[in-house]
């Protein structure tokens, strides 16, 4: 809705500046919040149950919903995607919560994460792994 009253008044970069604000804005609060859930959830014991797979899956699915309208706010949604570290941590969060361990793995090898700190990845696996042999591995690939 807002698209469609403010890009026909708007001059188009005026535009893309005001909606690239209020899309990090928001990716930004969701973002903190993903990571407010695995820091309570890895508040508790060293052996806490990782998050269930019924929230995580709910999680993931809104996040693809909320990349999916992102993406429709822009005409050229690459120009601001390449200019947002915003972005880039949210895909990255999504792709940890979306994926495997294994995936994970791959995706440290391909960079995917770089705009996550050790910690904040770390917190992450904690949340949705049980700990054992294959985290571990993970978590020592994710520190060095």
């Amino acid at each position: 809705q807002l698209q469609t009253a403010w890009q026909s008044v708007l001059p188009s970069k005026t535009y893309a500046r005001a909606f690239g604000g209020l899309v990090d804005v928001v990716l930004s609060r969701v973002v903190s919040a993903v990571f407010f859930l695995a820091a309570a959830r890895n508040l508790g014991a060293a052996g806490a149950d990782p998050l269930p797979h019924q929230l995580l899956h709910s999680v993931g699915a809104s996040l693809q919903q909320l990349r999916d309208g992102c993406e429709g706010l822009f005409e050229h949604f690459g120009d601001f995607a390449a200019k947002s570290i915003i972005w880039q941590r949210f895909l990255a969060v999504r792709s940890a919560l979306g994926g495997s361990l294994a995936e994970i793995a791959d995706g440290l090898g391909a960079g995917r994460y770089k705009e996550l700190s050790a910690a904040e990845l770390a917190a992450l696996i904690e949340a949705i792994f049980p700990n054992d042999a294959a985290r571990a591995t993970i978590l020592a690939a994710v520190h060095q």
